[in-house]
């Protein structure tokens, strides 16, 4: 019988609440120099084919190390690896005001930070998301995960929200100040953290190729984990380029909005995802894949719906739903992972899921700046939704083409 709720547990409970309020803190800063990054990109351009060529540059680095941070992850000391990023990160990001003041900025300065920021991003989130699944029970797992996404997305609101109306009043460059102040808050957020260290249990692989391929073999031993994961690189090349190049060129020559406008419908995605979040935490979850795919085929719509509306208002309606679906396929993957991954592979897991996405978000940078080079953004976003919804069926078919090695049934936190 539990003495505290779910909860009072997890407030309770040392290491969660430092990771998540350092955490929670430093995504604030970072969701600021995000929209300070692709605004920059935008107006320094003047070319949505350039610009996607320097968003991809922000996610190029997961080609090289996104698989080996999980490895790494799972070998090291993790609260040792996530300073030693976080000192990276503040240390390379501090560079982007310093070259705006002496007049010397470019956008290719910009594209090499970013390459260095997603770098050390490899190495830091592999540790964090281990770090978290090692420190949640089985009874507060999936409210846990569910507190830390919402609280990481509540956290991208308020930058997002500030970030298009920041640039307007100190200018976009002066933005990456920001970001480094947070990312020496989340150095003093884990310096205390007691439980986070080297991961538990023990693999039989002494080499990077060996431990890849033992996480790979893992995977394929859960169909539900491997086409989540694989497809979840699919889908993010069919959206994030319409996020991050797409919507800057619709909310400033469709809807004459500006930054400003770019930064409300980021936050009301964020808005979406957080109340969602809130929702499925308390949800008993019995085929993660249901929600997982399903999420992905309206993701699609909803995002086309948001780039073909006439005004700022409408998008900001539909904004919202992007967000809430955009939850529905988060936070059950990751319960899925952590519920079925052991602790001595969870940092490799979660790296193959980063370095997948990242794939995919490439490519969807890339792709989509040509797209709307050759047509139009309309056109990009019905090409794009019929798209995801297409992977989003093979991905259901697929997941079930095999009865799964272990129950299904997620529990969610108590009604």
């Amino acid at each position: 019988m539990k003495t505290a709720p779910d909860w009072l547990r997890l407030a309770r409970n040392h290491d969660y609440r430092l990771l998540w309020l350092g955490q929670t803190i430093s995504t604030f800063g970072e969701s600021i120099y995000q929209v300070a990054f692709y605004w920059l990109a935008y107006e320094m351009t003047e070319s949505a084919w350039l610009a996607g060529l320097v968003v991809f540059c922000a996610s190029a680095p997961y080609l090289l190390f996104g698989l080996i941070g999980g490895v790494y992850a799972d070998k090291w000391n993790r609260k040792s690896l996530m300073l030693f990023c976080d000192l990276i990160r503040a240390v390379a990001v501090a560079v982007v005001p310093a070259l705006a003041l002496a007049g010397m900025l470019t956008v290719w300065h910009l594209a090499l930070i970013a390459f260095v920021l997603t770098s050390a991003r490899c190495f830091f989130h592999p540790s964090l998301n281990a770090a978290v699944a090692g420190v949640l029970d089985d009874d507060t797992r999936a409210l846990g995960v569910s507190l830390v996404e919402g609280g990481f997305r509540a956290a991208r609101l308020i930058g997002l929200a500030l970030g298009g109306i920041l640039i307007e009043l100190w200018g976009a460059d002066q933005l990456y100040t920001i970001a480094i102040v947070t990312f020496f808050v989340s150095i003093g957020f884990v310096v205390p953290l007691r439980n986070v260290g080297h991961a538990e249990g023990e693999e039989s692989e002494d080499n990077l190729l060996g431990a890849l391929g033992g996480t790979l073999r893992f995977l394929q031993g859960h169909r539900d984990l491997f086409w989540g994961i694989i497809l979840f690189g699919v889908g993010l090349m069919f959206v994030t380029g319409l996020e991050r190049v797409a919507l800057p060129h619709v909310a400033d020559q469709n809807w004459g909005a500006g930054a400003s406008g770019f930064g409300w419908v980021l936050a009301m995605i964020t808005i979406g995802y957080v109340f969602a979040s809130l929702v499925i935490g308390r949800l008993q979850i019995k085929n993660p894949s249901l929600y997982i795919f399903g999420g992905w085929a309206l993701w699609g719509v909803f995002f086309a719906a948001l780039g073909l509306s006439e005004n700022i208002w409408i998008a900001l309606s539909f904004a919202l739903l992007v967000g809430a679906v955009e939850a529905v396929v988060d936070i059950p993957l990751v319960v899925l992972i952590q519920t079925k991954t052991p602790g001595s592979r969870m940092g490799k897991v979660f790296s193959m899921w980063s370095t997948v996405a990242f794939i995919g978000e490439s490519l969807s940078a890339l792709m989509i700046g040509a797209l709307i080079s050759q047509s139009t953004a309309p056109a990009a976003f019905i090409m794009c939704a019929a798209g995801t919804v297409a992977m989003a069926i093979f991905g259901l078919i697929a997941s079930r083409s095999r009865a799964s090695d272990e129950p299904q049934a997620l529990e969610g936190g108590k009604s």
